[in-house]
């Protein structure tokens, strides 16, 4: 099938050069396609399934990945050679994974688009310096982390630790104390279920669960408030009561949103790597590869953060169920030499001092004042 696809495309392109840029540029997607057709399940490692799963229905299709897919942007809008031109981004979660608090540069999506750094004449940033108020209940240090172990590369088939689970739901019942409502993240539906084993009284609670709608679990929120546990409002959602108000003042996050780890993705990645990047090696590469998958983790982090202020006199108390977030530090130079720092970086810069002076959800029920950790890179012995 994929040698005669390229027979096909071979004969379309002999005279690329005639042909308009759009026709150029599909010819070069199809050419990505048929070697990929030709390749398929012959990796040198045995590890390319070739099939993947959708986040939500689990349904199977054939996988296609590419090293740095926003490239393609580049091509369709402007061929080989970016021409002086304006580019406006709206989003709220694209600035750097690599920048410290209150600092932000867009280098991860210039490189992704492919554009240079000498392309660019001209940046600016805009944000507001009053949106809202956040406020931030942390997590226990002392509880396991939530996931025991997932080889299967599936968010729906994992273990989670009983100590974690326990306590995640003492959280949400406790927030929900609040009676604001409360809207729960969780990461899949097998997490929405084994948080709803372990809560008895369901009264005012909301899972959305395979064959659940959640239309209905929005609706019922709406008409008498409660707590609705979902995976799948991170994003876009923005659902108010119908006079206007906020349909929920507690945010509960239930994990650092991390995606299972792909074989697949990281042969793709890597391979691409050493041959792009001059003076490379295998570490680096995979160096580079976890780098980014941190970096979706983050970028979904604030998007999960985003769904508690939809507008300017929004007020919304962040819960985090995640041991492996970090708490405040005492030093504002923050290290990346462990591994989740980074996800203070996920704080709005306005609501830092909110974030300095954040609770602690104890295993034991009790609230207690987050204790700034020490930077170790800073302190001289």
């Amino acid at each position: 099938m994929g040698q005669k696809c390229k027979e096909y495309i071979f004969f379309f392109s002999e005279n690329k050069e005639s042909l308009s840029k759009q026709v150029r540029t599909a010819i070069l997607e199809l050419e990505y396609l048929a070697k990929w057709l030709i390749e398929f399940g012959n990796s040198q490692h045995g590890t390319y399934e070739g099939i993947g799963f959708s986040e939500k229905l689990r349904i199977p299709s054939l996988v296609s990945t590419d090293y740095l897919p926003g490239r393609k942007i580049r091509q369709y809008l402007t061929g080989n050679k970016l021409p002086k031109c304006k580019i406006l981004l709206t989003s709220a979660t694209i600035s750097d994974t690599n920048s410290n608090i209150g600092e932000d540069s867009f280098t991860d999506i210039r490189v992704e688009l492919g554009i240079k750094q000498n392309e660019i004449y001209q940046r600016k940033k805009f944000f507001p310096s009053d949106f809202g108020s956040m406020s931030f209940v942390l997590p226990d240090k002392n509880i396991p982390n939530p996931v025991l172990k997932n080889e299967t590369g599936n968010i729906d088939k994992v273990s989670f630790d009983p100590q974690w689970l326990k306590y995640i739901s003492s959280m949400i019942l406790e927030a929900g104390k609040n009676r604001r409502g409360v809207l729960v993240l969780t990461h899949s539906f097998s997490e929405t279920e084994a948080i709803r084993s372990q809560i008895i009284e369901t009264k005012n609670i909301y899972f959305h669960l395979h064959d659940t709608q959640i239309k209905d679990c929005i609706d019922a929120l709406k008409e008498q408030s409660g707590i609705l546990i979902s995976p799948g409002l991170s994003e876009g959602f923005s659902e108010r009561k119908p006079e206007g108000a906020q349909l929920f003042g507690d945010l509960v996050i239930t994990r650092i949103p991390f995606n299972p780890f792909s074989e697949f993705h990281q042969d793709v990645f890597v391979e691409q790597y050493l041959k792009n990047v001059i003076g490379s090696n295998m570490n680096m590469a995979k160096r580079s590869f976890y780098a980014k998958s941190q970096g979706y983790a983050l970028r979904k982090f604030r998007q999960q953060l985003g769904r508690g202020l939809r507008k300017y006199d929004d007020s919304i108390t962040i819960w985090v169920g995640d041991p492996r977030f970090p708490h405040p530090s005492a030093i504002n130079n923050y290290s990346l030499n462990e591994y989740n720092s980074i996800f203070r970086r996920v704080i709005p810069t306005r609501f830092y001092n909110e974030y300095q002076n954040s609770l602690v959800f104890g295993e034991d029920g009790r609230f207690n004042k987050a204790i700034l950790e020490e930077n170790m890179e800073n302190i001289v012995l």
